[in-house]
């Protein structure tokens, strides 16, 4: 049961990480 939990975590912030990440890049430029 533990290990299903971080996996949907680590796919959450993975996801969030993913939109996060373009607009960090836009910023930074």
């Amino acid at each position: 049961v533990k290990g299903q939990h971080t996996k949907m975590r680590l796919l959450i912030v993975d996801s969030v990480s993913s939109l996060i990440a373009p607009i960090l890049g836009r910023n930074s430029t």
